[in-house]
Formats: structure tokens, C-alpha cells, sequence
């Protein structure tokens, strides 16, 4: 009984809420649509940085195997910058990163911290450790 009132009194409460302002709304963007597969054959490369250290490259070689399980292509892993392609590394491996991007690897708090987000030439796939950039392949092929 109790958990039922609580329930309803959340539901009502959040009823009673006044919608949020339209600024807000302006402020939104939609993601861009990034395609990785199409015809049996990889559109985007899985990109890791020249300086990525060799637990970063298992990483990203990870995420391309596993995209060929599911996709049946060939996902190659090559050196370059963050600009295009499935960008997978360190905040710090990639100085060209969007501020947005931006982690920092020295706050214990924060070390787990990663990024997914699609941008006009791929994703980014950025954590502030390579422990958060296993965190972020991860969950990038969970959803």
C-alpha cells in the first residue's frame, strides 16, 4: 500500500511540475545520424591516435571485431585524429577535441568518466582513462 501511494503522490507531483522554459529547447540539437555499416562493408574506420598506448588499441581493436560480429564487416583500426571515423581514446590522445569532450584523466572522482557522441564525421568514443574508454566501448555496443 505504501509503495502505491508514493507512486501516485511522484506521478502527481511531477503533473504539478510547469513546463520547462523555451529557451531550454532552443538550446537542444539533434545528434547527427551516423552510419557504420551498409552493403556488408564498413563505412567508418575505428581510429585510435598515433601516441594511444597499447591497452587503448585492444580497446578499439575490440569494438572492431566486435561490429564485424554484428554487422559482417570489416572494421579496420588505423591511426589518425578524432575528426572522422570511430574516434576511440583518451581525452589527452586526441588534442583536437571539441571543449565538450574535454576530460580530466588527474581527478580521481572523474576517472571513469567517457564520452559517446556522434558528430558530422563519426563518433566519439573518449574516456578520461583507458579504463573509461573500455567503459565506453562497452556501452556504446550495448545500446
Amino acid at each position: 500500500m505504501h509503495i502505491k501511494t508514493l507512486a501516485l503522490t511522484t506521478m502527481l507531483w511531477a503533473l504539478a511540475l510547469p513546463p520547462l522554459p523555451s529557451v531550454w529547447h532552443a538550446q537542444t540539437t539533434e545528434a547527427p545520424t551516423v552510419a557504420l555499416a551498409g552493403n556488408g562493408r564498413a563505412l567508418l574506420p575505428v581510429v585510435v591516435a598515433t601516441t594511444a598506448t597499447p591497452e587503448v588499441r585492444a580497446t578499439a581493436a575490440t569494438l572492431a571485431d566486435y561490429l564485424k560480429r554484428i554487422s559482417g564487416a570489416n572494421f579496420v583500426v588505423q591511426d589518425g585524429d578524432c575528426r572522422t571515423g570511430l574516434a576511440v581514446g583518451t581525452a589527452a590522445d586526441f588534442p583536437a577535441l571539441p571543449p565538450a569532450t574535454k576530460l580530466d584523466a588527474a581527478d580521481n572522482r572523474r576517472r571513469e568518466q567517457y564520452v559517446l557522441q556522434s558528430h558530422a564525421g563519426g563518433i566519439y568514443l573518449i574516456g578520461a582513462t583507458p579504463l573509461a574508454v573500455r567503459h565506453a566501448i562497452w556501452d556504446f555496443l550495448d545500446r
